[in-house]
Parts: C-alpha cells; structure tokens; sequence
C-alpha cells in the first residue's frame, strides 16, 4: 500500500513541477524560441522545379522536378516560387493542365516563371479556356514564359481572369501568340503590370474582357 502510494504522490508531484515549468523565464525563452523557429520553417518560401523529364510523383525539387505546370501550380504557397524549365508542354485537359496558384500576400509574391535563358512553351489545345487562370488571384506574378496553341489547335485564352476580382498581378517577358480568344483576358482589376511582352495573333484582342454592367 506504501509503495502504491509513493508512486502516486511522485506522479503527482512530477505532474505539479511540469505544469509550473510554463511559468518559469528559461522554459518560456526555450518555448519561444520553438514556436519562432516552426513558424519560420514553415514561412520559408520555397522553389520547386517542373521539366519535361519530371514526374508528378517526385518532390518537386531541382534534381525530383514535377512533369506538369498545372499540378506545380496547385503546390505553391505565399512566397513560393515555381520554375518551369525549358520544352513544350502540351495542355489538353480541363482543369488538370490549367496553371490554377493560389494567392501571395504583399510582402510574398507567387511567382510562377520560365527558366532563364531557356524560356518554356505552353501550348494548349481542345478548346482549352486558358493556359493560366488567375481568378479571384493576388500578389502573382507571372515571367518568361510563351503560350500558344499547340500547332493550331483549339485554344482559347493565354491567361484569364475573368471569375472574381484580381489585385497585383505582374505579367513581365511573355511571349503570347495564335490564341483564338485573348491573350489576357482579365475583370476587375487593381494593379496590373504588364511589362516587356510580345502578344500578337489573338483573335479577340492582346488584352480584353468581359462586358460589364453600363457605367454610370
């Protein structure tokens, strides 16, 4: 009965000085300091890598790439960014091949570019809505990249934006030709860059929209 008992006023006790080490300096320092260091961890923005050559069940890194620039883009985060290396990649098939990022914040871009020097081709086909659709989307930027269809095919929109408003889109060093619709074809927008890029042989227009209700 002693022994029972010794244990459970040691387990008692042991559950006592536990609870009370929250409220002790050096423990909240230590505790601190773990919480900071998680919360950096997963704050870190990261690049993640798509080739030609890559599969979607790799890790997305630089020596794993991803196969697909549509499912890369579903993996971002804030900050995050994705480099797309160079060669033609085919998109076919609503909405698994639509480059789709979730939103940045303003000190965290997503950014979503082609490799430098070697700049990468997007080339839709069967009526495909867009390459890239930044509805509803903020702090993205978009660079170095060529959208086209894919040897004539059916292709709608480069890039769209049309489903909910957008703010603070940059679109720098495109190359967007021989779509059927838009090049951008974009909403409500408030600051939208679009610098150093080529758009040509849009049947609707470079850079259009959807009616909108009559001004007044």
């Amino acid at each position: 009965m002693m022994l029972k008992l010794s244990l459970a006023l040691a387990t008692a006790i042991l559950v006592v000085l536990s609870g009370n080490l929250s409220g002790c300096k050096g423990y909240d320092r230590v505790e601190s300091r773990r919480g900071s260091d998680t919360l950096s961890r997963a704050n870190h923005p990261r690049t993640y890598y798509v080739s030609p050559q890559g599969k979607d069940s790799n890790p997305g890194t630089k020596a794993r790439p991803w196969a697909t620039p549509g499912y890369g883009s579903r993996k971002l985060k804030p900050g995050d960014t994705l480099v797309i290396r160079g060669g033609r990649y085919i998109l076919s098939k609503y909405d698994d091949d639509i480059l789709i990022p979730p939103s940045g914040t303003s000190n965290a871009f997503v950014t979503i570019r082609g490799e430098k020097g070697d700049r990468p081709v997007l080339a839709g086909r069967k009526n495909l809505l867009a390459a890239i659709d930044l509805s509803g989307k903020n702090y993205v930027r978009i660079e170095n990249i060529e959208i086209t269809s894919d040897k004539g095919a059916p292709f709608r929109d480069a890039i769209q934006a049309t489903g909910n408003p957008v703010n603070h889109l940059v679109l720098k060093d495109l190359y967007i030709h021989h779509v059927d619709e838009f090049g951008v074809n974009i909403g409500d927008v408030s600051d939208l860059k679009i610098r150093k890029s080529k758009i040509t042989h849009a049947g609707l227009g470079s850079v259009g929209g959807p009616e909108g209700k009559k001004g007044g």
